[in-house]
């Protein structure tokens, strides 16, 4: 083409007028391709940066539902566990209370309600043994007169 690479480079001169008009338009082209391949860079930088942080966001955000219904699992059953147990001490309380109401115990805690359990046992076993020796009285009576009657009859 004939155009040497110093008057591409070189401003508007006043001899060279069709080569300036074609230095100056390849110059703003040039700068117009840069700035767009500058801003086209920095477009791709940010689409990139936009879908990382999806991709972090995505992934933690699915590690925190895990972890969160996992432990929500475990307090739950929990729960259960603990309600389970304040039913079977409630249940316990209640049976306690009811024995110790038929038993007749006046006194409201477990040391003092066993001592009068203990000495109402005491008092239920002696008159045992007075009915068990009053049966045996009785029976061996029963026994002297039934054989004095038995030999009376026999010899009948």
């Amino acid at each position: 083409m004939g155009v040497n690479s110093k008057s591409m480079r070189l401003p508007m001169q006043k001899g060279n007028t069709g080569l300036a008009v074609a230095t100056d338009l390849s110059v703003r082209v040039e700068k117009t391709t840069m700035a767009a391949a500058n801003e086209s860079r920095g477009l791709k930088i940010a689409v990139a940066a936009l879908i990382s942080l999806s991709v972090i966001l995505t992934v933690t955000s699915f590690f925190l539902y895990s972890h969160v219904s996992i432990a929500e699992a475990k307090l739950g059953a929990e729960r259960d566990a603990r309600r389970n147990d304040k039913r079977a001490a409630a249940l316990a309380l209640t049976q306690y209370d009811e024995m110790r109401t038929r038993i007749g115990t006046k006194a409201q805690e477990f040391d003092p309600a066993m001592k009068e359990i203990s000495a109402n046992f005491e008092k239920v076993e002696e008159r045992l043994d007075y009915l068990i020796n009053a049966v045996n009285a009785a029976a061996q009576t029963a026994q002297q007169n039934g054989v004095q009657r038995t030999k009376a009859a026999s010899r009948k």
